[in-house]
């Protein structure tokens, strides 16, 4: 009965935030098409020249003049819808609900992406929620090759695609070149955290050696793990002897299966 009760008080929990996120989005987007309509206005008036900020005519399609329309103020509003995004998802944790399969968290990091593109954490968590969440690969992927497009130094929507590709799909083929980007453009633009950085280096030749062992390529995995222990001084060293003792077995039995099929 208190399971029932507690299930109940949950739902009911989710429903009135649900109902407030619905309320709140509405009223962004009255605010947001009022305010654009004025500036629309403007623009077309010739008081703005939001066309110089345009550089080539392709990019000129409605949702662009619209999120330029809006002004600075769509930076605002971005960033609300992202702190009510985060309190959602914390919230929902505390009762139990799973936070990479939150339908009303992926509508919003497309609506925060839409008025600000260059909101790399909502192409982020939205491209990482469709692919590892809903396992809706070829939408994850699209969306964050649209991040990508507009934050081409954002190293970490790289690996979001590799990740996807090589976790759910299985596809190392497609994954490790998204991988190889995200490590250039993570040395190249390296965050301000010396340990974020040492961490998730660490995992992307983690995931490189994990595809090169499934490819059957021993050594390019070996090469991958050694680089692990440079960059990883929490246990990089013991991660590589791991990685060692793997791929010495693994090449033991293809010489056991090459000897055997010679005989």
């Amino acid at each position: 009965m208190k399971v029932r009760e507690r299930r109940a008080e949950m739902e009911k929990l989710i429903e009135q935030r649900r109902k407030r996120l619905s309320l709140f989005l509405s009223l962004a987007i009255l605010f947001f098409i009022a305010q654009a309509l004025m500036n629309f206005y403007l623009f077309n008036s010739g008081v703005l020249k939001a066309y110089e900020r345009v550089k080539s005519p392709d990019k000129l399609y409605f949702e662009t003049l619209l999120a330029e329309s809006l002004g600075e103020i769509r930076f605002t509003i971005a960033a609300q819808l992202w702190l009510l995004a985060d309190v959602y998802l914390h919230k929902g944790e505390e009762k139990g609900m799973d936070p990479l399969k939150s339908g009303d968290i992926v509508y919003l990091m497309r609506f925060i992406t839409f008025i600000d593109p260059h909101f790399v954490k909502a192409y982020d968590i939205g491209g990482y929620q469709l692919g590892m969440g809903f396992q809706k690969v070829e939408h994850a992927v699209k969306f964050l090759q649209e991040g990508i497009k507009n934050n081409p130094d954002a190293f970490i929507l790289y690996f979001d695609i590799g990740i996807i590709y090589v976790r759910i799909e299985g596809n190392c083929e497609k994954g490790l070149p998204y991988l190889e980007k995200a490590r250039e453009v993570l040395m190249k633009h390296p965050p301000a955290d010396p340990w974020y950085f040492q961490f998730t280096m660490k995992n992307i030749y983690t995931l490189e050696a994990g595809c090169y062992f499934k490819m059957g390529k021993y050594e390019e995995a070996l090469e991958k793990a050694a680089k692990i222990k440079d960059v990883w001084p929490y246990g990089g060293e013991d991660i590589y002897r791991k990685w060692k003792r793997r791929v010495e077995r693994a090449l033991e039995r293809k010489a056991e299966e090459t000897g055997s099929a010679s005989r």
